[in-house]
């Protein structure tokens, strides 16, 4: 305990401590494990002594082996393969030990990239994709920040490793002139780049974001000078880069992280369960809405749906549910052909923003990064792509309730507004710059339609089984009686 609270000033007794890893007492291990931790990078000579102490009978020695194996950043790769065992261990303290030292190694791999070969780099990202894979699986019990902590670990990884491999290759092209001048042939040719859109469409993406550092390729001549080689010119198919698939694709890969971190949300949460009600969508009565009913909305051109009314009535469970259909892998489901990503503003804006920018652009597009977990910034055009074509359902909730200036800046009949897709919630019918909308509006509950609807809705909740039926009907009797002849808001 004395030579932990030295820490790496007691480098000269690693050795010892090492020794101590095997000593017949357990509470001696866990100290030893606990010391070397403390005394950091010093402790790597030991790290193999302190790996194979993660296989010690004693589960509060392996959970404080686990803990202190992410405090050295030595040998890293090896360490997270011996970490990434641990996670299947039978104590829940280890695996949460080992979880927190693998967000840990992997924080610092995502830091220190230029340190690692490309070798490193790759069983780094296949051992850091395996781990995804667990804790994505409920039992883990890993919460949402871990798992998004990882992932952008993972991402910025990748992106490193890949940066490294395309200054190799150009710095070898350089070297290589024919063979870079066939290839570059192959890669002007339109053929080439459509097949890529049918088999590969994220690729477009791939290369336009690799290529991006990168203006002009100087390529050596016979005559001893260099010409410059525009990239983008070599890549003339740049309107290929959003063409429809490529904006799926990268929205299909998307959705499974953010239909969890929207259904995370708050507001969502709260109203997870969802009981259809009457609502009248432009001046038709219908009992109980699906997303048939407004597929037609959402065919094409920009569209608005305005959902109004008063308090309690619904508006923004509906405005959930339309963000719910709007993900659905069943295409009888969704809103239009393709998925969307919902976006969620219902706080006033941030006019804080860069000269320049536009603050309710700039809201959609924080959203959007947070949803789905970018280590890196989604650039202007990428997001306006996004947005004109329909791919991000933007969801401003309790318009009424917001400031002028927030208002004045959700204008969707101004030219540049950007969201083609756009559900507004209000307690008011509002004039929305008097563009062309659907309207909906919630009704009210009719006083012999409540046992029903609470039947429903406490079987979704899975309540239901908790009362008897008798007790259930006297409830819903004295509600009845409550309430009378009136209709009431859900």
């Amino acid at each position: 305990m004395a030579l932990g609270q030295i820490g790496s000033e007691a480098n000269v007794a690693v050795p010892d401590v090492g020794q101590a890893l095997t000593n017949e007492d357990a509470t001696i291990r866990t100290w030893a494990a606990i010391t070397l931790g403390r005394m950091g990078e010093t402790a790597e000579p030991v790290l193999p002594e302190l790996r194979r102490a993660l296989q010690d009978s004693d589960k509060n020695v392996r959970q404080n082996v686990a803990s202190s194996l992410g405090k050295i950043t030595a040998n890293t790769p090896e360490t997270l393969t011996a970490l990434v065992i641990a996670l299947n261990d039978d104590d829940i303290g280890v695996r949460m030990s080992a979880a927190s030292s693998i967000n840990q190694l992997a924080g610092y791999i995502q830091d220190e990239t230029p340190k690692f070969s490309r070798d490193a780099l790759t069983s780094t990202i296949a051992t850091l994709d395996k781990v995804a894979e667990i804790f994505e699986d409920p039992k883990s019990n890993t919460n949402q920040e871990v798992r998004n902590a990882l992932r952008r670990s993972i991402a910025v990884i990748k992106a490193a490793k890949a940066s490294r491999y395309l200054d190799q290759t150009i710095e070898w092209s350089k070297e290589n002139l024919v063979f870079t001048l066939i290839v570059l042939y192959i890669l002007a040719t339109p053929s080439f780049w459509l097949l890529v859109l049918l088999l590969k469409p994220l690729w477009r993406l791939k290369v336009n974001d690799l290529l991006k550092p990168y203006t002009d390729l100087e390529l050596p001549t016979p005559l001893g000078n260099t010409i410059k080689v525009p990239l983008r010119f070599v890549m003339f198919l740049g309107w290929l880069h959003y063409h429809p698939r490529v904006l799926d694709a990268w929205v299909d890969r998307q959705l499974t992280i953010a239909h969890d971190a929207f259904a995370n949300k708050s507001t969502v949460n709260d109203r997870r369960v969802y009981i259809p009600i009457p609502v009248v969508l432009q001046g038709n009565t219908i009992a109980e809405i699906s997303s048939q009913d407004i597929q037609a909305t959402f065919l094409d051109g920009r569209q608005c749906v305005l959902i109004w009314g008063e308090g309690g009535i619904g508006k923004t469970s509906l405005a959930c549910q339309l963000a719910q259909w709007s993900m659905s892998d069943d295409r009888t489901k969704r809103l239009c052909r393709h998925r969307m990503i919902p976006v969620l503003i219902e706080q006033e804006l941030d006019f804080k923003v860069n000269e320049g920018k536009d603050p309710f652009r700039e809201a959609i597009r924080g959203q959007l990064q947070a949803l789905v977990d970018s280590a890196e910034p989604l650039s202007d055009d990428f997001i306006e792509k996004l947005l004109r074509q329909r791919r991000v359902l933007v969801i401003v909730d309790r318009m009424s309730e917001l400031s002028d200036a927030t208002r004045r800046e959700i204008r969707p009949g101004h030219p540049d507004f950007p969201a083609n897709a756009l559900v507004v919630t209000s307690r008011v019918e509002e004039n929305l710059d008097n563009v062309p909308k659907t309207l909906m509006r919630p009704m009210r509950i009719e006083g012999n339609r409540l046992s029903s609807f609470l039947e429903a809705y406490l079987t979704q909740c899975n309540k239901r089984d908790i009362f008897t039926d008798s007790e259930y009907f006297d409830a819903c009797s004295q509600l009845s009686k409550m309430v009378g002849q009136r209709n009431v808001t859900v």
